[in-house]
């Protein structure tokens, strides 16, 4: 019937002229319509590809963010920095799974595996990609892209620094199908990753179900070209972007769509616009305009969409309201928009906020810090910058458990949080380091900021199974006095930071000069991982005289570093550096290998000695040091009392539960244990008495105030006091730093043990100390 009216108005109402010119403006507006919709997907095509750049480039950034966390983590830091590969690898496989990664590797300096999460990272291994490793060692981190075997990753290369940098951290995303289809699935077309080399393509990642009809895009080209390619399946639409160059070609995404698939939806569109120009003369020409103008609109706003989209402006969805194919296609690139925006909000967020506490990261801060410079150099104020590190956080984990440790970093985050002002920023630096940044008026004002954090931790922590008091060693930097980059500052921060450590404070205030105190101390420790190997540590022993019948039959063993550059560091001086920087457990471990090896030497010339020898208070953290020092002794034919651990009363004091359960272990190898320094920590007698220890080692202070003719009392009432302690429970006792005849016969009347100083003999190297016991027995016997 429709038909029958339209051959009837062709028949009244056209001419063959007129039929000619109607004709001609169907063909124009078909040929219109078709260059428009070849036009649009082509600008489709362009934004798709803006928006996988655009993903690609924040899944970098959080890639990158990520490791930049894990690097941060103390333990992990400290792992690498020991050699702790069990930890290594399971601080890489939970960090993989935090963020879906597929890939995480420790490397060596030299690019040589030592560890990771797949099966095919062997330990020494070569790193399949160097010259992204070249590009990290270069700029300090890498983020790209390249090849390993037949595989396209994505990977981030970071330093692990302890403080300096001891290792490279790998994170990387498998560049795959799934990957592939996420990105044809808000883009709208199908996605290939390809390798190109002399214009041969293979594919190694594409959302095609079938491989073969994948594109081959050639060698890319700058820009976003937009060109046409005939294949077998039809007419395709194809833009390339280079992603990266490898020495076997070229890795590209390519982006196709069928130009078929997008005219088929206008054929009957063609077939209406056919059928109208029989009715008329005039409606067809009004038709064929209003149908052109109909075309074009949605199509146009279509891509001015798009290309708000590519500028980053998710704010405005496309107004069609259109019930047909135009319609449809506008709800569909709304819900695409929405779903671009929220996840692009989420990666930000990610990228710039910590995960566990919600707060900015160090990102963030630096980001702020800046601003907040800006402002201060405009209206004349200061800026306080704070570094805070919370004591003993590691035991806290090890002790209690992660669930724990995480409540605490959560409940410390919230007092911060409570302790500043809302315009002031506090963030999360990584693992048990926090940061805060504000404005002040002077550096009086920067530490009255650090004392309201100071005193946010005054109660103890309730976390619900357990109530826990959090220690922190906070540093503070202030500009303009410290420095006015965002560098400088926070770098003079943790310099402060380290300070309150060393001097047992809650906050220190930067002291311009520390910088190079610091560049100084990051010299030794770097230079301290070397000494063990190129022979730069010794040992000394100095010998300990029993004071009934002067025979000698105790020594002590002392570290000595002769540094090829600096001559002799003191132990006071580089012992401190290697707890910090988590050497501490590497340098015990070697002392204690070589003090029992040299006594079993001994005990094979006939000598049968007890030695003695220093252990750090970090090592009263350390669940495995019993189980060590009984290997060691049984390896080499020592009997466990005849060594000695002397470690000093505050050690034991900063976390008696944990160090009682470390000494606990060691006495039950057999082992003798001494408090040395005994005097001048802040243990009660009631703590004295919960230790399995044998004797007591009276500080040398005490020692050298024992002077003939002396007005003061009180230190031969104090030591005599220390030595009838120490008999009353049991205990022999020993008095270091005897220098004078009059220190050496007090002490004998007063039935103190043993003493060791230099009015016997200054410390020995072995073969000096075996020449000196011969002048001691000789002269013994003479007498």
């Amino acid at each position: 019937m429709i038909r029958n009216r339209f051959q009837r108005k062709l028949a009244l109402f056209f001419t063959a002229l007129v039929a000619s010119v109607q004709l001609a403006a169907v063909v124009a507006v078909v040929e219109a319509t078709d260059r428009n919709v070849a036009r649009q997907v082509e600008e489709e095509l362009a934004v798709g590809s803006r928006v996988v750049a655009r993903l690609l480039e924040l899944r970098e950034r959080q890639l990158l963010q990520s490791v930049r966390v894990l690097t941060d983590d103390f333990g992990f830091k400290r792992a690498v920095a020991t050699g702790d590969h069990p930890t290594i690898r399971s601080a890489l496989g939970n960090h993989a799974a935090r963020i879906d990664a597929d890939m995480a590797a420790v490397l060596d300096p030299d690019g040589s595996v030592r560890a990771g999460t797949r099966s095919d990272l062997d330990r020494g291994d070569t790193f399949a990609m160097e010259a992204l490793l070249d590009r990290a060692i270069e700029t300090n981190e890498a983020v790209g892209f390249g090849l390993i075997g037949e595989r396209a990753w994505q990977l981030v290369i970071v330093p692990v620094r302890a403080p300096v940098p001891v290792a490279w951290a790998v994170l990387g995303f498998a560049v795959d199908d799934a990957l592939a289809g996420e990105l044809a699935r808000l883009t709208r077309a199908e996605v290939s990753f390809e390798r190109v080399n002399d214009a041969r393509a293979s594919v190694l990642a594409t959302s095609l179900e079938d491989t073969a009809q994948a594109v081959n895009p050639g060698m890319p080209t700058e820009g976003e070209d937009v060109r046409t390619v005939d294949t077998e399946a039809g007419r395709q639409l194809v833009t390339t972007r280079r992603l990266a160059a490898t020495d076997s070609g070229q890795l590209v995404a390519t982006l196709q769509t069928p130009l078929a698939a997008a005219l088929a939806q206008y054929e009957p569109l063609k077939r209406q616009l056919l059928m109208l120009a029989g009715l008329a003369l005039i409606i067809t020409v009004i038709g064929a305009v209003w149908l052109a103008r109909t075309v074009s609109r949605p199509v146009r706003q279509l891509v001015d969409a798009a290309q708000r989209i590519a500028a980053g402006d998710y704010a405005h969805p496309v107004a069609i309201g259109q019930r047909d194919e135009f319609g449809a296609l506008a709800t569909a690139f709304n819900r695409m928009q929405e779903a671009v925006r929220e996840r692009e909000d989420r990666i930000v967020h990610q990228a710039y906020h910590d995960e566990l506490t919600g707060l900015p990261n160090r990102a963030l801060m630096r980001d702020r810090l800046q601003l907040e410079l800006e402002r201060a150099r405009r209206e004349g104020h200061c800026v306080a910058v704070v570094v805070i590190d919370l004591n003993r956080f590691k035991e806290i984990n090890d002790s209690l458990g992660h669930e724990i440790g995480d409540a605490v970093l959560n409940t410390v985050g919230q007092s911060l949080r409570t302790a500043l002002r809302a315009s002031d920023t506090v963030a999360r630096l990584g693992g048990d380091e926090f940061g805060a940044v504000a404005g002040c008026e002077d550096t009086d004002d920067a530490m009255a900021l650090a004392a309201r954090i100071e005193h946010a931790w005054d109660n103890p922590l309730d976390l619900g199974p357990t109530t826990l008091r959090i220690d922190q060693s906070m540093g503070v930097s202030v500009y303009p006095e410290h420095g006015d980059t965002v560098e400088t500052l926070l770098r003079r921060a943790d310099i402060a930071m380290y300070a309150a450590k060393e001097r047992n404070a809650r906050a220190v205030l930067y002291e311009n000069g520390w910088d190079e105190r610091h560049q100084y101390q990051l010299t030794l420790i770097a230079d301290l991982r070397d000494a063990i190997d190129s022979d730069q540590l010794t040992l000394e022993y100095q010998p300990q005289i029993d004071l009934r019948d002067g025979g000698m039959s105790h020594v002590e063993a002392l570290l000595r570093w002769n540094h090829p550059r600096l001559g002799r560091v003191s132990p006071q001086e580089f012992v401190p550096l290697a707890e910090n920087a988590g050497f501490i457990r590497t340098l015990t471990r070697w002392v204690l290998g070589e003090v029992v090896r040299q006594a079993g030497r001994w005990r094979a010339e006939g000598m049968d000695l007890h030695v003695s020898v220093n252990i750090s208070a970090l090592d009263l953290i350390d669940d495995s040091l019993p189980d060590f020092v009984a290997t060691t002794l049984a390896h080499h034919g020592v009997p466990p009392e005849r060594l000695a651990l002397e470690v000093t009363e505050s050690a034991v004091m900063q976390d008696t539960a944990f160090a009682l359960r470390v000494l606990q272990g060691l006495k039950g190898t057999g082992v003798r244990l001494s408090v040395d320094d005994f005097g001048t920590g802040q243990s009660s007698l009631a703590q004295l008495r919960r230790l399995p220890v044998d004797e007591l080692k009276i500080d040398k202070s005490f020692i050298f105030d024992l002077k003939e003719n002396s007005n003061d009392a009180s230190v031969e009432a104090i030591v005599q006091s220390a030595i009838d302690l120490g008999h009353n429970m049991g205990l022999s006792v020993v008095a270091e730093g005897v220098e004078t005849a009059y220190s050496h016969a007090w002490l004998t009347r007063s039935q103190c043990d043993l003493a060791q100083g230099y009015l016997f003999s200054r410390p020995l190297p072995a073969d000096d100390f075996m020449a000196w016991v011969r002048t001691w027995d000789s002269k013994r016997g003479k007498e």
